[in-house]
């Protein structure tokens, strides 16, 4: 299998949240016919940090660039836990919801609405084939983060929305 085509088999859409017009919804979909894929949610759509992490690209009306967003850095403990691991059969989803408002995004940049969002980043780890139980029961293979035993790494890019806050 080729790690291009099965990452490709990996379907990113992000919405406007409907609880909050300061929030986008994450879906992430596995496509791929017919086997499982474990995911580490680390630096992926899925990491409930990912806007501080820098993987939201937010652009004002009338601007060419994304704002600024002071990305951090987060040190996680080793092995991965079985929190940080998220399973998809084939046609099965994990979601997300970002909260865009506060501290990071300031309210300056909601009155330059509609905004154009879009999100980015790359794979930390992907394991076709496998689940989270085979991981967690074999953890030399959550010992080394990256394309290791069994495991791919790539870009990922959602499309751009609109939203108008």
């Amino acid at each position: 299998m080729a790690q291009e085509s099965f990452l490709a088999s990996l379907q990113l859409d992000i919405t406007s949240s409907p609880n909050s017009r300061y929030s986008i919804f994450i879906t992430l979909t596995n496509n791929y016919p017919s086997i499982p894929v474990t995911i580490l949610k680390w630096n992926s759509p899925l990491d409930p940090a990912a806007l501080k992490l820098g993987l939201v690209y937010i652009t004002p009306t009338g601007a060419s660039q994304p704002i600024h967003i002071d990305a951090i850095k987060i040190s996680r403990a080793m092995p991965p836990s079985a929190n940080s691991l998220v399973t998809l059969f084939p046609g099965e989803c994990a979601t997300n919801t970002l909260e865009l408002r506060g501290s990071i995004v300031p309210d300056v940049v909601w009155d330059a609405r509609p905004l154009k969002i879009r999100m980015a980043g790359r794979w930390m780890a992907v394991w076709p084939g496998l689940t989270k139980e085979d991981l967690l029961s074999d953890t030399r293979r959550l010992q080394s983060i990256g394309p290791g035993i069994g495991s791919l790494t790539g870009d990922w890019e959602s499309g751009h929305i609109e939203v108008n806050g």
